[in-house]
């Protein structure tokens, strides 16, 4: 990466003092984590709507299966 662009402003990381190129890498390592956190979040809420779904699958009253008749010849 050679430009970071904050506010609408284009700046050269190589234009930076030290200090401020460590605040870029953390700001895209920041960025990384976020990322990971949102689909760690979206897979947290698929297992939540599988759990809920479960849950009233077995509050509901099991219904009896008819018995399957085949013909034979």
């Amino acid at each position: 990466m050679d430009n970071v662009v904050i506010d609408g402003n284009e700046i050269k990381i190589e234009d930076l003092n030290e200090e401020a190129k460590v605040y870029v890498q953390r700001v895209m390592e920041l960025r990384n984590e976020l990322g990971r956190l949102d689909l760690q979040r979206q897979e947290l809420h698929v297992l939540i709507n599988a759990y809920a779904n479960s849950i009233k699958e077995s509050a509901q009253p099991a219904e009896e299966e008819e018995p399957k008749i085949e013909l034979v010849n």
